[in-house]
């Protein structure tokens, strides 16, 4: 259980940070497509803006009238991407008008300090356009448009968290379904296959793995069903050669073939052990005959001896009763 839940972790985590990954590196993209996008619309607009300003300008500078001036600059101004539009007069250095939007994003004429104001302003816009203003061929003055990119940064921070939100969607979704996925086509069959071994380390070789996928798994199912198989053909051999059957062939499955070789050795140290056995036991046999014909013999001589002796007894008996037959008639003489 403790392999199973290290393995869905693995699984997990790698597959988070890589789906992570991807769908960061496809967000940075969307990023940066679509900030390309926003700048250029940006560019285009402020363009738009400025030319537009070039052209209704011409009555008010041309009648050197302020209010008409910021009339239409508050007018053009409506735009929030418009932080700052400074109108000069002929070619004078001084701004004729400027109009600035503040932090709450009210406009305001700027009257003091006009020169640290546009400087600042300039170090803080994104861009900033220059049209001059002609009255037919003459110029007549200048406007200065002074864009921010407060609004493209807005919709770019609602995209990074639209992106996020997305990201961690389908890292959830998909960790969801590769678990699910993972569960049923590698956690099942594994826990099997740890049941499988378990058993047949317990000496079991009767048990089968069923698993019939047409995967790395089902091939995995049959390679071990296999060895099982051939390990209980490799045991019933033992058992008959246990049992002294010395006949039984051993088939090596290949060179490397460990247990097969071993009971090949096996065999043969028996057959020539049996072999030994056999050839002692004929020359005991062998021998023992040999003693029993020689046992015959002595037999045979002893009988012939004791039938020798009983007839010089006899012999003897005799001589002895001619010559006690002969004492008697020599007295009687």
């Amino acid at each position: 259980m403790q392999a199973k839940r290290s393995i869905q972790v693995r699984i997990t985590l790698v597959l988070a940070i890589c789906s992570t990954l991807i769908l960061a590196g496809f967000g940075a993209y969307q990023y940066f497509k679509n900030q390309s996008a926003l700048n250029d619309k940006l560019q285009e607009k402020t363009g738009f803006i400025s030319d537009r300003l070039s052209k209704s300008l011409v009555s008010p500078l041309w009648e050197l009238s302020p209010e008409q001036t910021e009339e239409f600059v508050r007018a053009e101004m409506q735009d929030t991407d418009i932080a700052t539009v400074a109108v000069f007069e002929g070619e004078s250095v001084e701004p004729f008008v400027i109009v600035a939007r503040d932090e709450e994003g009210e406009l305001s004429l700027v009257s003091d300090d006009v020169e640290a104001f546009l400087e600042q302003a300039g170090n803080a816009a994104w861009d900033v356009e220059e049209r001059d203003v002609y009255n037919r061929e003459e110029i007549i003055g200048k406007v200065l448009v002074f864009v921010t990119d407060k609004g493209v940064q807005a919709v770019l921070d609602d995209l990074v968290l639209d992106i996020i939100i997305q990201t961690v969607l389908v890292d959830i979704l998909l960790i969801l379904i590769v678990l699910y996925f993972i569960r049923s086509t590698m956690i099942k069959p594994l826990k099997k296959v740890l049941t499988f071994a378990d058993v047949m380390g317990k000496g079991d070789l009767s048990t089968r793995l069923e698993l019939t996928s047409r995967d790395e798994m089902g091939s995995l199912a049959q390679a071990l069903n296999g060895m099982a198989e051939t390990l209980q053909e490799k045991a019933e051999l033992a058992r008959r050669i246990a049992g002294g059957d010395l006949t039984s062939k051993v088939r090596l499955l290949s060179d490397k073939d460990v247990l097969g070789k071993a009971l090949q050795d096996m065999t043969q140290s028996l057959e020539n052990f049996f072999g030994k056995v056999t050839l002692s036991a004929n020359q005991v046999a062998d021998s023992s005959a040999q003693v029993q014909s020689s046992s015959q013999t002595l037999s045979q001589g002893a009988t012939q001896q004791a039938s020798s002796l009983e007839e010089i007894s006899s012999s003897m008996q005799e001589i002895g009763a001619q010559a006690t037959s002969n004492a008697d008639n020599a007295q009687q003489a």
